[in-house]
Order: C-alpha cells, then structure tokens, then sequence
C-alpha cells in the first residue's frame, strides 16, 4: 500500500510540475507575441526576452514573416542545440585583410534545413574564431535561437529537404548571445528606438 502512495504521490508531483512548466512557457510566449507578434516564428524555448524582440524592431518597421518577401527584418528562429551547427566556409579568395573566409550557421526542425550565412566575409582567421565561438555557446544547451533576415522561399536539396537559406545576424542560447548588436542598450534606443521600453 506504502508503495502505491508513494507512486501516486511522485505522479502528481511530476505532473504539476509539468503543467506550472507547460503554463509558464505559454504565458512567456504570449508575453513575447503581445509585444512584437511578427518578432518570433514558432517557439523560443525559453531562451529568448522581450528585449531580444525589441532589438530587431529598433531600426525596421516589423511585418509578418512571409518567405521569399526579402525582408530586411530580423526573425528569431529557434531550434533543439543538436540541430545548429556554426562553422567557416572558406571562399577561396583574398582581399586586403588576407585569405577570406565566411561564417554559416546550419540548422533543422521536423520540417526544413536551413542555411544563414553571415552578410560579409571575414579573414579566415577571424571567421574560424567567431565560429569556435557560437560552437561554444551552443555546446552544453538545449536550444539555440537565430536572428535572421533576408529568409528565402523554401527549395529542396539534393536529398529531397526542404530548405532555407537566409542572412546569419546573431545566435543566442541560455549561456548567453554572439554577433551582430547582442545587447538593446540606451545609447541605441535613443539614437534609434526611443520608444521602445526597456524591461
């Protein structure tokens, strides 16, 4: 009888826990779509702020996401950490600052693959840094999110995949944020955002 209670006991127990977790996650979600509702396409896991949405909204006037609209807004786009994979892609050229390289951040869900490639080329040694450091920002995470722009209509790759490809702007997980303008500070939401709130 012991044994029967104390099943029933750590059964309810995992599942209030499950149900505060599904509800807080829902109400997180809700908070974000009420305040930027074209800022996020699907689910962040958690990962993301309000802040995070505030920030593409600072210099462009957001729109929902459409595919293929080569849209200069930045969508968060996010995906189990397993699935994101950053490297540098050598470009086989140089310039002034020496042999050219260019970072790629792929990524899956159940649906497509996709291919965001960062705007401009960097020297390869900086190129191979920065992708050793989203590698260890995504390492030890459940999820990753993605700020892209630019996100082109699906096509399907040689395997049959369907696949996307748009421009790489920054990758946060819940360790922390790398590329392009991380941080909403005041200095960017006077110059460019003055209404937006901080929270």
């Amino acid at each position: 009888m012991r044994k029967i209670l104390r099943g029933a006991f750590i059964f309810f127990i995992l599942f209030q826990t499950s149900t505060f977790v599904l509800g807080s996650n829902a109400s997180h979600i809700s908070e974000l779509k009420l305040k930027y509702p074209h800022g996020l396409v699907g689910d962040d896991f958690g990962v993301l702020t309000i802040n995070d949405l505030a920030l593409n909204a600072c210099h462009i006037k957001p729109k929902p996401f459409v595919p293929g609209a080569f849209n200069p807004y930045e969508y968060w786009l996010c995906f189990e950490s397993k699935s994101v994979v950053a490297t540098c892609e050598d470009q086989d050229f140089t310039n002034e600052d020496g042999h050219v390289g260019r970072v790629v951040v792929d990524a899956q869900d159940s649906e497509f693959s996709y291919h965001f490639i960062e705007s401009r080329p960097w020297s390869i040694r900086d190129c191979r840094s920065f992708a050793k450091t989203l590698k260890n920002l995504i390492q030890g995470t459940s999820y990753a999110c993605i700020s892209a722009s630019y996100i082109d209509k699906e096509q399907k790759n040689e395997k049959g995949k369907n696949v996307r490809i748009g421009i790489f702007h920054r990758l946060k997980t819940k360790k922390g944020c790398e590329g392009q303008e991380c941080k909403l500070t005041e200095k960017m939401k006077r110059e460019y955002c003055p209404r937006l709130t901080q929270k």
